[in-house]
Order: C-alpha cells, then sequence, then structure tokens
C-alpha cells in the first residue's frame, strides 16, 4: 500500500498558520486585506443578484410580506394629516382668536393620533413575524444545504467562519431584503407626502427647499462603495474570530500538551485586532457622512427661513403656513437623508449576503448518478480496484494502487502509522469521496453507480 501523509486537523499550535491573522495598514477610505487571510473574502454580487437569489424564501408568507409593505403609506399620510392640522389651528383658531373650530380640531388631532398608535402596532408585529420567519426559513435552507456539502467543503472553510455565516450573515441579508425594503418604502411615501404637502402650500418655496436634495443622493454614492468594502472586510474578520476561537478550544488538550497557551492567545488578539481596525474604518465613514448631511439639511433650511419670512412680511404667506411649511420640511430632510444611510446599510449588509450566496453556490463533489443502479440489501462484498486518491490542492496521493477484496462475514482490520490513509480509505468505501482513479465495488456494483443515500443505509460505521 503505497501511501502519503496529507496534512490534517488545525494549524499547529507552534504558530503555523499565525500570518493569518497579521493585522494589515488601513486608509481612511480603502481595505487592505491580508495576503493570507485565515477566512478568504467571499465573491462579490450585486443587489439585483442578491435580491434575485433570496427573494424565493419569502414564498410561503408572502401574503403577510405583501400586507406588510401596503401599511407602510399609511403612517406618513397619517402624519402629514397632523402636521396640516396645525395650520388650521394657528391660522383659524389661535390667530383670529376663535375657539369655534378648535373641539373639531382637537377631535381631529385625536384621531390621526389613535390611528397612528393601533397602526403602529400592527405594522411593527406584522413586520417581526415576517423577519424571524425570513430568517428561520433562510438559515434553515443554509443549514439543509450544508448538511448536503462533501468533507471537500469542510475542509477547505474552517467550521467557526461556517458558524458566524448562518448566523450573523444570514441577519444581514433580512436587513437588506425585508428591513431595508420596508425602510425604503416608507422613506418614499414619507417624500411624496411631504414633498407634496410643500408643493401644495408654496410650490416655489419649495422648489428652493429641494436645492439640498441631490446633495444627499451624492454623498451617499460616493460613501456606498467604501462603506460596503469596509464591512465585508468587518464580516470576513468576524468568521476568522469565530474561526480561531473554535478551532483552538476543540483542541485545548493538544495547546495544553505542548505549553501553546500565550501563541494561541496571540493569534485570537491579532485577529480580534484586524476586526477592529476594519470596525474603526467602517465607523469613520459612517460617521463622516452624517455631518455633511447636517450641513446641507442646515442649508436648505436657512434658505426656506429667509425666502419664508419675506413672504410673511408680504403678506404672501400666513404664520401658520410658514410653521408648517418648516414642520413638513423637518420631515422631509429626515426621509431623503435616511435613503443615504439606508443605501449605505444595503452596501453594508449585501457583504454578509456574499458569504451565504457563496456556501449555497457550492456544489457536493459526490453526487448521484443520472441513472442509478436499484440497490436491495446489499450481502457485503467488497472489492476495492486499483484504488487512488489525492486531496483537492494537493500535489501526492494519499492513496495509490489499493487493491483488496472482502467477503461477506470475513473481518479485516487495516492497520497503519497516523497519516497512512486509514481514514481517507474507510471515507471512500461510504463515498464521502470519490477515488480519482480506480473502484470501489459492493456486490459486484460501482459505488458510484448507486444513490448515495442506498449506499449508506446499507452501511453502519463507528468513527472512533
Amino acid at each position: 500500500m503505497a501511501t502519503h501523509r496529507r496534512p490534517t486537523g488545525p494549524p499547529a499550535p507552534d504558530g503555523t498558520g499565525a500570518a493569518a491573522g497579521s493585522v494589515e495598514t488601513t486608509t481612511l477610505l480603502a481595505v487592505v486585506p491580508p495576503k493570507n487571510p485565515l477566512v478568504k473574502t467571499a465573491p462579490s454580487a450585486s443587489v439585483r443578484t442578491i435580491f434575485r437569489a433570496f427573494w424565493p424564501d419569502t414564498a410561503s408568507f408572502r401574503v403577510r410580506l405583501v400586507l406588510s409593505l401596503l401599511l407602510v403609506g399609511v403612517p406618513p399620510l397619517l402624519a402629514a394629516t397632523g402636521i396640516y392640522l396645525v395650520k388650521i389651528l394657528i391660522d383659524d383658531v389661535l390667530t383670529p382668536r376663535d375657539l369655534n373650530r378648535f373641539p373639531m380640531v382637537a377631535a381631529a388631532f385625536l384621531a390621526v393620533t389613535v390611528a397612528e398608535g393601533v397602526l403602529s402596532f400592527v405594522d411593527e408585529y406584522l413586520n417581526a413575524w415576517v423577519a424571524e420567519r425570513f430568517v428561520l426559513v433562510l438559515r434553515s435552507r443554509v443549514f439543509g444545504h450544508l448538511q448536503g456539502l462533501s468533507l471537500t467543503f469542510f475542509e477547505k472553510h474552517q467550521l467557526g467562519d461556517i458558524v458566524s455565516r448562518l448566523s450573523g450573515d444570514v441577519s444581514a441579508i433580512e436587513e437588506m431584503m425585508l428591513s431595508g425594503l420596508n425602510q425604503a418604502l416608507t422613506y418614499l411615501f414619507q417624500i411624496l407626502f411631504f414633498g407634496g404637502a410643500l408643493f401644495f402650500l408654496d410650490w416655489r418655496l419649495a422648489l428652493a427647499a429641494l436645492v439640498a436634495a441631490p446633495g444627499f443622493l451624492l454623498l451617499a454614492r460616493f460613501f456606498s462603495r467604501r462603506i460596503k468594502d469596509a464591512s465585508r472586510e468587518r464580516r470576513r474578520r468576524a468568521g476568522s474570530i469565530t474561526a480561531v476561537a473554535q478551532e483552538s478550544l476543540h483542541n485545548v488538550a493538544l495547546v495544553q500538551a505542548y505549553n501553546q497557551q500565550h501563541r494561541e492567545s496571540a493569534r485570537f488578539h491579532r485577529e480580534n485586532l484586524g476586526s477592529f481596525t476594519a470596525q474603526l474604518l467602517a465607523t469613520k465613514l459612517e460617521a463622516l457622512f452624517a455631518p455633511f448631511t447636517d450641513l446641507l439639511e442646515a442649508v436648505g433650511m436657512l434658505l426656506v427661513v429667509g425666502i419664508g419670512v419675506r413672504e410673511l412680511i408680504a403678506g404672501r404667506m400666513t404664520l401658520g403656513s410658514l410653521l408648517v411649511f418648516l414642520g413638513y420640511l423637518t420631515q422631509l430632510y429626515g426621509p431623503i437623508s435616511g435613503a443615504g444611510h439606508l443605501a449605505n446599510s444595503i452596501y453594508s449588509a449585501s457583504a454578509g449576503a456574499e458569504r451565504i450566496l457563496e456556501v449555497l453556490g457550492t456544489e457536493p463533489d459526490v453526487r448521484d448518478p443520472a441513472d442509478p443502479v436499484p440497490t436491495p440489501r446489499i450481502l457485503g462484498a467488497v472489492r476495492v480496484e486499483r484504488l487512488s486518491f489525492r486531496y483537492p490542492g494537493s500535489p501526492l496521493h494519499t492513496l495509490r494502487g489499493i487493491a483488496f477484496q472482502v467477503d461477506p462475514g470475513e473481518t479485516v482490520a487495516v492497520v497503519g502509522a497516523s497519516g497512512a490513509g486509514k481514514s481517507t480509505l474507510l471515507r471512500l468505501l461510504m463515498r464521502l469521496h470519490d477515488p480519482s482513479s480506480g473502484a470501489v465495488r459492493l456486490d459486484g456494483v460501482d459505488t458510484r453507480s448507486m444513490r448515495v443515500a442506498d449506499l449508506r443505509d446499507n452501511l453502519a460505521v463507528v468513527l472512533q
């Protein structure tokens, strides 16, 4: 039996692979990933690709999803109505000092307030139900897909990183697709209702107020791509931290036996320091975005106040109209600025979606044949014919030219040094891998001609 050793298990506690945790140098607006990362960055994907990939996961609760989206436009409409009631209160009650219309205005205020409260409760509960249901469906789908992947995938990816994708990255997809969509529609309705109210009150003043609007969009466009890059690195680092922790704690007996606790602690610290750097970069970008939007909002507000006061003095505008106009404008700048923040958040969350797409895009190496051979109860005749196997990426064969036969009822022991290929041979018998050449036959049938489930239903194994 010709054999070659294949490195298995976690990196050695003597510091091998420690460079993967080294901290890269970052600048204010760019992310420079390390040369040999412990967890690699997932391939980039567009927002359209992400929505197309995960929208089918909403099929089982789409009626509730559509209902939650339809309710989005009602609260902004009620809010716009409530603000307009202020104009009536000032111009028709306070200014002329006429209390005859006050009961009607007060009743309208109460009705709007109660309606907003009821709808807010229904909307918040429904949105939470839809969001959690989506996470449940998608997380179960990803976990089920992982169960069907070949061992090669788990040998290439850190277990801690896979767990990180199942938890944080799945939640990020929900934030992007459902919560993000809900928030985007809320902003859209707010802009429509509040912007329409501005033009209804004074279209010339409304045009002056919207001078700052393009600035919000340009700022969002400038920052969004940079925030996405920083968020991608931040999520990759989160997977690295979980991977190092799981790997080290799973092998704590080995670490302690070789007295390598300090080296493992240093490796964990390096990954955390990399996460710290990536987090700070993302925070810098988000913190820079806010002052610029505040400045644009202040410029627009001052411009409106200046023009509005002149119109008020000239008698072309009432005090109530001016105050309500400023109220609408304040409400309008919020969603315009929020849309920019939302775009940045969507690009940030898309980094997590890319990591899930990478998992779902991975196909198992071992698959059922197109026309499987019917498999009755197996008698147990095993024949191995010139079996050779090489792990992906390895230049050397783990097994080469193995041949033997085991008759039903016969007991055979396979012995050899650690790393000689005993476990690999067992994996090939169970078809956890397919051989590079040669064949494994059960009762004369090549195992690659059987359904994987039929084969394994006829086998029993104790891995320890």
